[in-house]
């Protein structure tokens, strides 16, 4: 008489301990998702593990429970790592449902890219230090002869002042400093 390790099962068998039917074990079996022994029995343990990552689930099922020695495995802390189908795809569905909600912000110009705030942000200083700095060439002008040379150097040392606070990196400009 042959010994049978008592750990492994009938296909019939891992059927009812997985809660599905023969015909889904035998298919199972037959595309190789499940492996079993020379004898055609099957290691429950090794086969949920594999059936776990090689079998899709159905459209609107999920299973209730998971099998016994999964649930073992679950909580003995094995596996952490490995995710199953389901997960993936709850996952896939939220990364791609915050990549929709994140696209139609941007459309709805709710949202832009750093690069462009920062190239914009960069062309406005541009600008504005170039009106600063023209101020004492239009003002000077309006000055009796006299002084033009005073206000014009008085003027120019201010702007120049004021563009070196705004250009500070120790802090922001404007706080109140303690």
């Amino acid at each position: 008489m042959v010994q049978v390790d008592m750990k492994l099962l009938t296909p019939a068998a891992y059927a009812r301990h997985r809660g599905v039917s023969r015909p889904a074990v035998a298919k199972a079996l037959r595309e190789r998702r499940i492996t079993a022994t020379a004898e055609g029995l099957i290691d429950p343990v090794a086969a949920d593990v594999q059936w776990q990552s090689n079998t899709r689930p159905r459209a609107g099922y999920e299973r209730r429970t998971a099998p016994p020695a999964a649930a073992a495995a679950a909580a003995a802390g094995q596996d952490a790592d490995f995710i199953s189908y389901a997960e993936a795809k709850r996952r896939t569905a939220i990364a791609d449902m915050l990549d929709a909600e994140r696209e139609a912000a941007r459309q709805a110009r709710q949202l832009c890219r750093v690069e462009e705030v920062k190239t914009l942000w960069a062309e406005s200083l541009t600008v504005c230090r170039s009106r600063l700095l023209n101020i004492a060439s239009r003002v000077a002008p309006q000055v009796p002869q006299p002084h033009v040379r005073l206000v014009f150097d008085a003027i120019t040392a201010e702007v120049r002042e004021a563009l070196t606070d705004l250009s500070r990196t120790d802090g922001v400009p404007g706080e109140d400093e303690e």
